[in-house]
């Protein structure tokens, strides 16, 4: 029975050499060129790196045809120095062209979020054109900030206004109590006093 089983044994190493044996191909000319074995396989080639067939997660041996040979262990792959291959994946034809017109996109600056006061989609505030001035209440004889309060008061026949404190002081103007007059952007004011119509020029 033993004598038996041995030469059941050979007989099935002698046919799994053989089929390696008649497996065997030439050296590809570049392993990278080989096209992709079945999922879950892999290449095998021997020490001379000549290209057996491909291997399986079980350790079944397939020749390129597809043709199982046999079954190898991890000990019978490392004693006959066997060496497991998987091509990288190639891209596409149309990879190369994608990857460089992404390199080569401009990036998009990240969009500033809008200050305090500022609704999105307005220009910020030093983007926005000013006009430095104070504003003048030509009833009252007195000068403000653009932003007091009693200059928003001003009905627009009697709104006017000037360059500088000096200019206003020099006209006969007084300096606002609440607000003393500071320079600031008259524009504002002038457009929301003056909708659609021309404001008034400064006074000189």
């Amino acid at each position: 029975m033993l004598q038996r089983r041995a030469s059941l044994f050979c007989l099935a190493a002698l046919t799994l050499l053989a089929g390696i044996a008649s497996a065997q191909k030439k050296k590809p000319a570049s392993k990278e060129d080989l096209p992709p074995p079945p999922p879950g396989h892999e290449y095998l080639f021997d020490k001379q790196d000549n290209l057996l067939g491909y291997i399986g997660p079980k350790g079944v041996l397939y020749s390129l045809t597809k043709l199982p040979l046999g079954v190898l262990t991890p000990a019978e792959e490392a004693r006959a120095g066997y060496v497991r291959y998987l091509p990288p994946v190639k891209a596409g034809p149309k990879e190369p062209e994608r990857r460089a017109a992404e390199e080569n996109r401009p990036k998009e600056e990240p969009k500033a979020r809008p200050k305090e006061g500022e609704k999105p989609g307005e220009p910020a505030a030093e983007a926005r054109p000013t006009l430095a001035g104070v504003i003048v209440n030509k009833s009252s004889r007195a000068f403000h900030r653009p932003t007091c309060n009693s200059a928003k008061l001003i009905s627009p026949k009697n709104l006017g206004w000037c360059e500088t404190p000096e200019r206003a002081k020099r006209l006969g103007y007084d300096a606002c109590e609440r607000c003393k007059g500071i320079v600031g952007d008259v524009r504002p004011i002038l457009l929301e006093k003056f909708a659609g119509k021309d404001p008034p020029p400064v006074l000189q």
